[in-house]
């Protein structure tokens, strides 16, 4: 048991490198040919120091540009289902790896990441697309919230869409010590174990020109809808939380549940009119 809190606290610990709060592999699970839409690889140098690899799913006639932030896991062939969907509704889709991740070289620090976000946004905001939209999915709201901070280009992108993140790194941590009951005694020591330096808290309330939407859902059991709420009370009056019922975490926008694609994708097509100006609002199915 001691070896289980240690592990769950080394993976959430927050000091200079923060490399078990990241758990990246190169296993690419699908190939270029199982898609029916062109499929274009790029690699590009990182503020980080490291090549990142991108990867673009291209519509035929595309009305914008959907960049993907996937979470802690993994790599980008593992969490293409979350918005490669987008393609056939005409939008391109760049798909980011950080440093370590997939086919990305480095290793995956908390600095590393938000210097290779910062990146991928002074690459892609001068891009030809005339309409933008970030979606950040888990462990990526952090990433991407961070990067957009630095880069200090968020009026270069119409839509933020955060989904099944948190606000905090220390209160994350607590979480998952409170599922352990005998590592309750440790919580008191998360402070000085877990650094919440750049947390996504701090990061959204330097964004204030971009349209937001904060999704949760309620069945989440990795990370609590609590903090996907806790994201939006410190975010900037353009925000809006969306709470769906009945989709694990980071599910929200697959397959699975059409009904949630059809929202998000409505609301992207009304951003591209308009700017929405959303006035802080907390809505739900």
């Amino acid at each position: 048991m001691k070896w289980l809190i240690l592990g769950a606290l080394l993976f959430l610990q927050g000091c200079s490198s923060n490399y078990f709060l990241y758990s990246p592999n190169d296993k690419i699970v699908f190939s270029k040919d199982d898609f029916s839409h062109p499929v274009k690889d790029s690699f590009i140098r990182s503020r980080s120091g490291n090549t990142l690899h991108l990867q673009h799913h291209l519509s035929d006639n595309p009305q914008g540009l959907v960049i993907h932030f996937h979470g802690n896991r993994g790599n980008l062939s593992q969490t293409v289902e979350k918005v490669v969907w987008l393609v056939d509704e005409g939008y391109d889709v760049m798909l980011v790896d950080y440093s370590g991740y997939g086919l990305s070289n480095g290793k995956p620090t908390r600095e590393n990441l938000a210097l290779d976000a910062q990146t991928v946004f002074e690459i892609s905001h001068g891009l030809a697309h005339q309409h933008k939209v970030i979606v950040a999915t888990s462990m990526g709201g952090a990433i991407a919230l961070d990067g957009l901070a630095k880069s200090k280009l968020e009026r270069y992108f119409d839509l933020l869409v955060i989904d099944s993140s948190f606000e905090s790194y220390q209160n994350l941590a607590r979480d998952v010590v409170a599922n352990v009951p005998i590592a309750k005694w440790f919580s008191s020591r998360i402070p000085a174990l877990v650094s919440d330096e750049r947390s996504p808290a701090s990061n959204i309330k330097q964004i204030v020109n971009i349209d937001t939407i904060i999704a949760h859902c309620n069945d989440d059991r990795l990370i609590p809808i609590t903090r996907g709420k806790a994201l939006y009370q410190v975010a900037g009056n353009n925000s809006q939380f969306w709470q769906f019922n009945g989709c694990r975490h980071a599910r929200t926008f697959t397959d699975e549940f059409p009904n949630n694609q059809q929202r998000l994708l409505a609301h992207i097509r009304k951003n591209r009119g308009a700017s929405l100006v959303a006035s802080n609002t907390l809505t739900s199915p």
